[in-house]
């Protein structure tokens, strides 16, 4: 799993950061963030968020019990749906991706990678591509054509779900040893991976790969050394934002951004701050994109407005916490993450919404 110098951005997605967590998801009204509690159990953590309406939305992740969970927003209310839910130590959804209420495809692992699809009414589990892998990033422009992205332990394969199954599509060559926790796809003829790749003069380095219709090529990305991109989301062949951490000798654990435009990246200004880290984004064009993560204990979100990102509005969350998904679609979106529990006490899951 990609590190920066003992830091791992999955654990936090696993909750593994102070005090037991809990589920936390938060809803965004006009401009400002307010923090709702969704049905989960204690100890629940959501690590993934899809809406295909601002009536339709997943979140997915692990329930406080050690299953899988999904929990679906119908408009009014937070629901746990049943069906496909696999118990386990380390049974988990990572990612979601909807078209509609009645197309959903998730990924995560369930002592072997697990990919399931909802039709309407349930979840169900369907095959996967060949080989181990630990699948995390998922993007669906359409019913024919998914990416799944993660890490093979070997290789930077990514696997493409042409309407009938999940085949794997090799890596960019030049990026072999990859790993690239995150994806995003415009069109089904073109995505953009980021991860990380190992390197002789740092431990790592940022990495990115485009898919062009026919294959993955290196977009080379930037960043700066001892880095990982954790985050990405493309509006269009010609522009995508994509977001991570670096240790900065002076400034620890920092976010950074970076933007594509179609031939090349190039950095963004992030309001800097001392632990930060940033996990996610979403954008819905060039001029309006959020990223969350967290700021030592507390959730942060960061809007973007195609010239410079900014820090927005959010409740405070008295034990501290984690935003490490959002989702963004006609003027409404939702983050999800966990809060950290006080004392004995766990969490409970949690969700925002812009309207």
């Amino acid at each position: 799993m990609r590190t920066i110098r003992g830091f791992s951005p999955a654990l936090l997605r696993l909750g593994r950061v102070g005090t037991a967590s809990l589920a936390l998801a938060t809803a965004l009204a006009g401009s400002s963030w307010h923090v709702v509690h969704g049905p989960g159990a204690h100890g629940n953590r959501l690590t993934g968020v899809s809406c295909a309406s601002p009536t339709f939305c997943f979140a997915v992740g692990q329930s406080g019990k050690g299953a899988t969970l999904a929990e679906l927003w119908n408009g009014h209310l937070w629901t746990i749906t049943t069906g496909a839910r696999l118990q386990g130590p380390t049974s988990s959804l990572s990612s979601v991706s909807c078209l509609s209420g009645n197309a959903c495809w998730a990924i995560g692992v369930a002592k072997s990678d697990l990919f399931e699809h909802w039709n309407g009414s349930d979840w169900h589990v369907i095959s996967g591509p060949p080989g181990s892998w630990s699948p995390t990033g998922l993007s669906c422009p359409s019913s024919t054509f998914c990416v799944a992205s993660g890490n093979t332990g070997t290789a930077a394969d990514l696997a493409i779900w042409n309407g009938q199954r999940w085949v794997v599509t090799h890596g960019a060559k030049s990026e072999s040893r990859a790993r690239l926790p995150a994806v995003s796809c415009s069109s089904i003829m073109f995505c953009e991976a980021v991860g990380v790749v190992p390197s002789r003069t740092a431990s790592q380095v940022p990495a990115a790969e485009s898919w062009d219709g026919q294959g993955w090529v290196n977009s080379h990305a930037i960043a700066p050394r001892y880095a990982s991109l954790d985050g990405v989301s493309c509006w269009s062949a010609s522009g995508c934002l994509a977001v991570g951490s670096a240790y900065v000798r002076a400034a620890g654990l920092s976010g950074f951004a970076e933007r594509w435009n179609g031939l090349r990246w190039s950095r963004v200004k992030v309001p800097l701050a001392r632990g930060e880290v940033l996990l996610n984004v979403a954008c819905t064009g060039p001029s309006h994109c959020l990223v969350v993560g967290h700021e030592g204990i507390q959730p942060i979100v960061l809007s973007w407005n195609g010239r410079s990102m900014a820090t927005a509005r959010t409740q405070h969350v008295t034990a501290g916490g984690v935003l490490s998904a959002i989702a963004l679609t006609g003027g409404f979106g939702v983050a999800v993450g966990f809060s950290n529990g006080t004392g004995s006490r766990a969490g409970s899951s949690l969700i925002e919404m812009q309207t």
